[in-house]
């Protein structure tokens, strides 16, 4: 299996059981749904950004130069449009289910408006999540070089 399957269909997962959490949360406590939406919200971010840096630092631990590993952004470009996609025709899927609310948006929307949503949901985070961890290998690195420098 394609490693931005793995990634997509996992973050499609964890995006539709956000949503219907979400919908039985707010059909609870209707009062303290904004609370709700934004730590949910935090929960799907948090989600993504630590699976990005996790995945930069294995990228790196298999090429210790930097030169030669994956090309993590395209592979989670694909990984964030697999993930909207299928996590927007599951959210109208099971927006149809009574007493499951997913927002109750169409089709049409889940599709083109929700998707790109989802997509930049998952997409950006994962990519901050890379970032941190190219920054932080190359830091160790030059400490690294000092200390082998200073020792010499």
């Amino acid at each position: 299996m394609n490693s931005w399957l793995l990634r997509g269909l996992g973050l499609a997962l964890v995006h539709v059981v956000i949503r219907v959490v979400l919908g039985f949360a707010i059909a609870q406590w209707p009062l303290h749904g904004s609370i709700a939406r934004f730590a949910l919200f935090a929960v799907v971010v948090v989600i993504a950004g630590v699976w990005g840096y996790a995945d930069a630092k294995a990228d790196r631990r298999d090429f210790p130069s930097g030169r030669g590993g994956a090309d993590l952004t395209i592979g989670w470009l694909c990984a964030s449009a697999l993930g909207a996609v299928a996590a927007g025709i599951a959210c109208w899927v099971i927006g149809h289910f009574p007493k499951i609310d997913t927002g109750g948006e169409g089709l049409i929307f889940e599709l083109t408006s929700g998707a790109a949503w989802t997509l930049l949901l998952i997409f950006i985070p994962a990519m901050i999540g890379i970032g941190i961890s190219h920054f932080l290998a190359r830091r160790h690195e030059s400490h690294e070089s000092e200390r082998t420098t200073a020792s010499v």
